[in-house]
């Protein structure tokens, strides 16, 4: 029991933990990329895209989905992962995130009842 107890704790400070780290480097962009993912934004959405595909060819496919078929053969066969598989998952939705950050964190525009911004 403690030992479930203890993953349930720890899977769930790593999670808060990644979460933080998403929020806090959304807003510390390198300025020169912010401007161009606000002037650029479908192109740099493609290009996140585009780093998260070259991630899963370099992985060989390990990084899509929800990572239950990769946990499930390493607990029910003893299935052995390779030493990148958790920082690769861990990394492979950060780009996807920046690509759409600007979009859901922004502050709505104030707007008078004319209509005028």
């Amino acid at each position: 029991m403690a030992a479930i107890l203890a993953c349930g704790f720890a899977g769930g400070l790593g999670g808060g933990l990644f979460s933080r780290l998403l929020l806090s480097a959304s807003f510390i962009l390198p300025s020169r990329l912010a401007a161009y993912a606000k002037h650029r934004p479908v192109l740099f959405a493609a290009l996140c895209g585009l780093g998260v595909a070259l991630l899963g060819l370099i992985t060989d496919g390990m990084v899509y989905g929800t990572g239950y078929e990769a946990t499930r053969l390493t607990l029910e066969e003893s299935g052995v992962l390779p030493w990148h598989f958790g920082i690769s998952k861990l990394i492979s939705p950060t780009p996807l995130y920046h690509a759409l950050a600007d979009r859901f964190l922004a502050q709505p525009e104030k707007v008078d009842e004319s209509g005028a911004k």
